[in-house]
């Protein structure tokens, strides 16, 4: 994590003033744009190695739904785990009764999942799902690996290429279902741009800070028929930049600005913040939380928020409102598509120059939302 804090403190510098203000040639702005891809590049490589080192084999079926192998074909499905279990066969041996290697080989289907679901071979993916399956049979004492197995390795994703029409047809039908994603990072990592990475890129994604606030924000719409989550676009609230027109304000100014900002906030269906930061530099958290505190009082929740600034999702001391999506980087026009907006953050992604210096930015916190 060293080395990603350095590409973002790297990245950080060479947009500030300092460092912006001594570009004054053609050659100077190349040889900035050189730094900025150069960062770019290393952020690649940095998510890369987290996809393939830390979830390696079961990237292809650790975020799917657990009714995908279900709505798979269960003959084509049974067939291939039948076929890997007698390649598994062929390139093991026991000290004792052969007919236990069957049993040992009585992993949960998520693991065979992992093998089906690869849209084509590779490599470094089977050879790691073969090492899980290696430790978790060595760990018996009466179960070893021949050399065999290396030479049979292609061979485990065999059926998958036979069947890859059919797997292809199966992710366009399942990426087209309201499948969507939340992740509950650890506030040491939640820094981290998980969304961008490769296998993951594509999918639509959200932030929580922890489980019990995402069970209550599911909670509080159950009610809602439709199961999904619109937001009347003619009720907006615009805060652009107001650091201008605060440092002109006396102290007392101050308070009665930032209750009237409030007051604004509570009373619209959708805040649009652009500015530096979050706003909550504007907002006192405390003022915030006692406005919001009573739960039986409609009037005063929250709206979802689009923060379109720095560090706008930055959690500091859990003082954070789960009831609002907030969105922190820039929008792209979809024409009369229906998108949440957690799938236009997917699609803006890759409409970046620098598709992971700056398409990382964007995150969402809180569940998929249409405006209406």
């Amino acid at each position: 994590m060293q080395n990603f804090e350095k590409i973002i403190d790297d990245s950080n510098l060479s947009t500030k003033r300092k460092t912006t203000s001594k570009i004054l040639t053609v050659e100077d702005r190349k040889q900035w744009w050189r730094s900025r891809f150069t960062l770019d590049f290393q952020l690649q490589d940095i998510l890369h190695h987290v996809e393939s080192k830390w979830f390696g084999g079961f990237i292809s079926g650790i975020f799917t739904n657990d009714n995908d192998v279900e709505n798979e074909s269960k003959n084509v499905f049974h067939k291939f785990k039948q076929d890997l279990m007698k390649i598994l066969k062929d390139c093991l041996t026991v000290s004792d009764d052969k007919s236990n290697i069957e049993r040992f080989l009585q992993f949960n289907e998520f693991i065979y999942y992992c093998f089906y679901s690869m849209e084509e071979y590779n490599y470094e993916l089977v050879d790691d799902l073969i090492k899980f399956i290696t430790i978790n049979m060595n760990s018996h004492g009466r179960i070893n690996l021949i050399d065999k197995v290396n030479k049979n390795k292609q061979n485990v994703t065999s059926n998958n290429k036979n069947n890859s029409n059919n797997n292809n047809n199966n992710n366009n039908s399942n990426s087209n279902n309201s499948q969507h994603i939340v992740l509950i990072p650890n506030a040491n990592c939640s820094n981290f741009p998980w969304e961008s990475m490769e296998f993951l890129r594509s999918k639509s994604i959200s932030r929580m800070p922890s489980i019990h606030m995402l069970l209550d924000l599911v909670k509080s719409n159950t009610n809602n028929k439709n199961k999904l989550m619109f937001v009347d676009k003619s009720n907006l609230y615009y805060l652009i930049n107001p650091s201008g027109e605060i440092g002109k304000l006396s102290s007392n100014e101050h308070e009665d600005y930032q209750d009237s900002i409030l007051c604004e906030i509570l009373k619209s269906h959708l805040f649009v913040y652009i500015g530096h930061g979050g706003c909550d530099q504007y907002i006192k958290v405390s003022k915030l939380f006692k406005k919001c505190g009573n739960n039986q009082d409609s009037s005063n929740k929250l709206p979802p928020s689009l923060l379109l600034g720095c560090s706008s999702v930055k959690l500091d001391n859990c003082n954070y409102n789960y009831n609002s999506n907030d969105y922190n980087g820039s929008g792209h026009d979809y024409g009369m598509k229906k998108l949440d907006l957690t799938n236009c953050v997917v699609q803006s992604r890759s409409k970046c120059t620098l598709k992971y210096l700056n398409g990382s930015a964007p995150v969402v916190y809180g569940l998929p939302m249409y405006l209406k």
